[in-house]
């Protein structure tokens, strides 16, 4: 089973969700390692949630390391609909 295949627990990806929410805007930057020690997810587990909100434009974000999945995601925000993104087609999944 791939990544994209799996299918995380609902309540899982919405604490992803509510971590993002609390620290987008902050001078603290959001990132993998932030989202995984507020949510008290695994690494893995956290980097596929990350991945796959990622992949479904739910969020954007700068990334970086794309010699391996998932890259190292840094200033991440969700996509609200009417709100400006901040990184434009540079946050997006596949614009690279």
């Amino acid at each position: 089973m791939t990544d994209a295949e799996w299918v995380p627990r609902p309540e899982d990806v919405q604490n992803v969700l509510r971590t993002i929410e609390l620290y987008e805007d902050r001078s603290e930057d959001c990132d993998n390692e932030l989202v995984g020690v507020e949510t008290g997810l695994d690494w893995a587990t956290a980097d596929t949630i990350l991945g796959q909100l990622w992949r479904a434009d739910r969020i954007e974000c700068r990334a970086f390391g794309w010699t391996g999945y998932p890259p190292l995601m840094k200033d991440i925000r969700r996509v609200i609909p009417g709100r400006e993104r901040r990184w434009g087609e540079h946050g997006r999944y596949g614009s690279r």
